[in-house]
């Protein structure tokens, strides 16, 4: 059997030294992404806004620096998620890594860009390179996050792609184009529909019905719906055509001969 080289690399014991820098590293990367906001706030925060405009920009601003920061934060969290191994076991199938490459990422803050390592199946010359920590981290169609992915398709479902692209231009946070925003639900379905039945199965059992006087409302959300589809094909049945000569069929008559007046 193949060893799991990340088990074989998490099992190492980390070396103190390489520990101390990691945490002084981390400290100067906090003083720097905080840095730029803290002087923003100190020329400006505590100075008092005496129109609209000025307070608009002001916010703006804020916001825009704050995002800013939240970037620095997501792409360094997203680089240190990375698996750093000569080689991984993906669905059965050994990888090998082959090099290290920067990709851009549409997170819930916007793009950023992360440098990642890729690992390839060498037995098969057709195989894509593949990013390890895509597959840890659940990135959708290889740039958006989770969080992103979420936000995007509930806005694509609301409103068309145009004003999907306007909403997330005005708002400020991400601004995914109109064709990723196309290509998004498509990708988001072909995750879905090969374990329908599950996911479907899920959702059903996190849904509470909250107890009350209707019928299905003390039921669980499997035997409404049950109750539901049996009642639909009744509720759905199409009308039966007027007879001839009846009332409604010489209103019918009357209000063709009107249009065609």
């Amino acid at each position: 059997m193949t060893p799991n080289p990340i088990a074989a690399i998490q099992r190492l014991r980390p070396d103190p030294v390489q520990v101390a820098r990691a945490s002084e590293s981390r400290g100067a990367f906090y003083d720097r992404v905080l840095d730029g906001v803290r002087k923003f706030l100190e020329a400006h925060a505590m100075r008092g806004k005496t129109g609209a405009r000025e307070f608009y920009d002001f916010e703006t601003e804020l916001h825009q620096r704050l995002m800013e920061a939240e970037r620095e934060v997501v792409g360094a969290v997203m680089a240190a998620s990375d698996v750093d191994a000569d080689a991984i076991e993906i669905e059965g199938v050994v990888h090998r890594r082959v090099l290290k490459g920067t990709e851009t990422y549409m997170t819930a803050t916007g793009e950023v860009r992360v440098e990642r390592w890729l690992y390839k199946d060498r037995r098969n010359p057709e195989a894509h390179a593949i990013a390890a920590m895509d597959r840890r981290l659940g990135i959708v169609e290889g740039m958006w996050t989770p969080r992103a992915a979420e936000q995007a398709a509930w806005v694509v479902t609301q409103m068309t792609l145009q004003k999907a692209e306007e909403l997330f231009e005005r708002v400020g946070n991400m601004d995914p184009s109109k064709s990723s925003l196309d290509r998004l639900p498509k990708a988001l379905s072909d995750r879905w529909e090969p374990a329908r039945a599950a996911n479907e199965q899920v959702l059903r059992d996190a849904i509470q019905i909250p107890e009350g006087r209707a019928p299905w409302r003390s039921r669980s959300m499997a035997s409404w719906l049950r109750w539901t589809t049996a009642r639909a094909p009744r509720r759905c049945e199409p009308r039966p055509p007027p007879r001839a000569g009846s009332a409604r069929d010489r209103r019918g008559i009357a209000r063709s001969d009107a249009r065609r007046w």
